[in-house]
């Protein structure tokens, strides 16, 4: 997959952080995990961009894998890391798998929209790569953008003290099931202009199963507790190996 520019640059991925994760709103997503299962032994993080949240799961003593299509990212990981025990940050490409070379996982995460940077044709050979590195009973948890009505929509982003960081905005292709994903981060005047694939839970099921693996559980939000009805703008998914095709 293609490097956006926006999280292989450290002042803008300075950028984003602060206006995600500028309390302990990493502390607190790795804890919405938790509502649902103990902590593993071994993660493998896809997408894990700065190393937040590893550095978070290996606080917990999990041992963590961390790769990223965008080496300035891995760096800023790999120095947040340093002299820390059970932590691993490579530059790897989701559509080019061999995540089994670092061994078995039994929690493999996928957040922050990194499948929906992705054509949808690639899709599940990325899910049969993450399959691949599932240790038996593994869980694989990941997000993607919700399919909506309409053509275009506005979602706010506030931080954990409720401070307003980013508007959002979604311009979807109805034809081409893609959309423009432009966001406004009002602290710096950063701008984040990309293209997204936007999906469908029953779509995302199909997927799942060509790909030898069951959603366990769909929700709106990380902790699983809320429906999918509700998530606004992301779904989320448990999965785990289902049928072998």
């Amino acid at each position: 997959m293609s490097v956006d520019p926006f999280f292989n640059d450290t002042a803008t991925i300075e950028v984003f952080e602060h206006a995600f994760y500028a309390a302990d709103e990493a502390a607190e997503e790795v804890r919405e995990v938790l509502a649902w299962r103990r902590v593993p032994k071994r993660i493998l993080d896809i997408g894990c961009n700065g190393g937040l949240h590893a550095l978070e799961w290996a606080r917990l003593g999990a041992e963590v894998v961390g790769v990223d299509v965008a080496p300035v990212a891995i760096e800023l990981a790999r120095r947040r890391a340093a002299g820390r025990p059970g932590l691993r940050f490579e530059v790897a490409d989701v559509l080019e798998g061999g995540f089994d070379r670092w061994g078995r996982f039994d929690l493999v995460t996928v957040l922050g929209g990194v499948f929906n940077c992705i054509d949808r044709a690639d899709l599940v050979d990325a899910f049969r790569a993450v399959r691949a590195a599932l240790a038996p009973g593994g869980d694989f948890v990941f997000d993607v953008l919700r399919w909506f009505d309409g053509r275009r929509r506005v979602f706010l982003r506030r931080d954990g003290r409720g401070t307003l960081r980013i508007v959002w905005e979604f311009e979807l292709d109805p034809v081409r099931g893609r959309g423009r994903v432009v966001g406004h981060f009002l602290e710096t005047g950063a701008v984040q202009d990309s293209e997204r694939a936007f999906y469908t839970v029953p779509e995302v099921r199909t997927l799942l199963g060509l790909a030898g693996l069951d959603a366990v559980t769909v929700a709106g939000d990380l902790a699983l507790a809320t429906s999918p009805e509700a998530a606004e703008p992301s779904l989320f998914f448990r999965a785990r190996e289902g049928v072998r095709l």
